[in-house]
């Protein structure tokens, strides 16, 4: 048995008040999981469409509120596929227009989110000062184009990690930046992981957030991980995926989305973001399109294994810092986090195993209040002052440690690649 925060959107009437949203804990046996993810979901189906956004306030989006613009960019199709159209949707913020200092920050969403998933953390970032920061809509999502699908075996899909990759060099190129760092989650941190390896002269720091590689999840596949991460395997069936998806999207982004770590149940924001993730499951193309992204990472016949079975053996490697946080009771450290370790027999970054952030305090500060756990100030300073080296070496040792149990309190671990 183990207690689970969900998000009910459940109708309750006290004394004469009208129906409305709470929160709801309950305790959940494992094995009637999924009957209980159908029951929210077909429930929440009622409410989404009775009453999609439920708050009487205006809505500013927190984007255009912290100063973000909006824009495209057209990809160059590549020599072996002249024919696809690729442009890519993003947000774009830069402190000042005469800023040199801001430095070049790109932020990667998963699945089945949009750009809209760093709501929180990017104005946190950008009331700093410090960032210049790029936020788009992974190729096929949400406001970025979706090509039809067209793969060739191992050597190619439009939808594999290398061109999706290639999607956010030519993005940042454009906007002046040969490097620049990297934040990513998900599907956008395998992205990312591909960016690593295949453009390692772009990055100068890179984090990725709730991921082990592709590969070894495959090869370490096991009914945990197939319970799990059923999706994987479901996204992977030919037209009956998208089919069953496209027959009731709100269904299925709430079987993907129901439990929550932390309250509150509803807010303007939260309901924003979910309605914005499932008009994007309500396009065909968009769906088909996320498809393709599970489809070219499938272990036979597609591209994004076979590239990295090839870096392994070749002993290519991500060459910047690497850092990566992950849920201490997540899927991710129950099946891999006390068992993949990084040493140079093993690991995908050559760098040296370290405590230190990939990229600043802020990142990390914004990642946990995002998650509704504030940092104590106590800690905020320890960490600025191990990122900014204002630590000497005889308690540098203390201070990782001290750092380290204040990221374990608050369910996150930190492992190097």
């Amino acid at each position: 048995m183990r207690t689970v925060r969900c998000q009910l959107f459940l109708p309750r009437t006290d004394a004469g008040n009208p129906p409305r949203t709470y929160c709801n804990t309950e305790t959940i046996d494992r094995r009637l999981h999924y009957s209980n993810i159908i029951t929210t979901a077909i429930v929440d189906t009622i409410h989404l469409r009775a009453n999609p956004i439920m708050s009487s306030a205006p809505f500013t989006n927190p984007f255009d509120s912290a100063g973000f613009t909006s824009s495209h960019v057209s990809v160059p199709a590549p020599t072996n596929d002249p024919d696809v159209s690729v442009s890519i949707f993003y947000r774009h913020f830069k402190p000042s227009p005469s800023s040199s200092t801001a430095r070049p920050l790109l932020l990667l969403h998963g699945y089945p989110q949009t750009h809209v998933i760093w709501s929180d953390v990017a104005p946190l970032l950008a009331a700093t000062g410090k960032w210049e920061i790029v936020i788009p809509d992974n190729r096929g999502v949400g406001k970025s184009s979706a090509p039809p699908p067209k793969s060739d075996g191992v050597k190619y899909s439009r939808y594999s990690k290398r061109e999706m990759a290639r999607d956010m060099i030519e993005l940042m190129q454009s906007l002046g930046h040969d490097k620049f760092w990297v934040v990513a989650h998900d599907r956008g941190a395998r992205v990312a992981h591909r960016l690593g390896l295949d453009w390692p002269e772009k990055l100068n720091k890179l984090i990725m957030l709730d991921i082990a590689p592709t590969l070894d999840m495959y090869q370490t596949t096991d009914y945990r991980f197939a319970t799990y991460y059923y999706h994987w395997f479901f996204l992977l069936q030919p037209t009956i995926a998208e089919t069953f998806i496209s027959s009731n999207p709100s269904v299925y982004l709430s079987s993907g989305i129901r439990y929550a770590t932390s309250p509150p149940c509803s807010t303007t924001v939260s309901d924003w973001r979910t309605s914005e993730y499932l008009a994007n499951l309500s396009q065909p193309a968009s769906v088909l399109a996320m498809c393709e992204d599970y489809r070219a990472s499938a272990p036979l016949n597609a591209p994004d294994l076979e590239l990295d079975r090839q870096d392994r053996e070749r002993g290519r490697k991500i060459r910047c810092e690497v850092a990566v946080l992950w849920g201490k009771k997540g899927v991710i450290e129950m099946m891999y986090g006390t068992r993949r370790r990084c040493d140079r027999s093993g690991a995908e970054c050559a760098s040296p195993w370290m405590l230190k952030l990939g990229l600043d305090e802020h990142v990390l500060i914004g990642y946990l209040t995002c998650h509704g756990t504030k940092p104590s100030p106590s800690f905020v300073v320890r960490l600025s002052d191990y990122v900014a080296g204002r630590v000497s070496e005889r308690t540098e040792g203390r201070q990782q440690a001290l750092i380290y149990r204040e990221l374990r309190c608050r369910h996150l671990y930190r492992r190097r690649w």
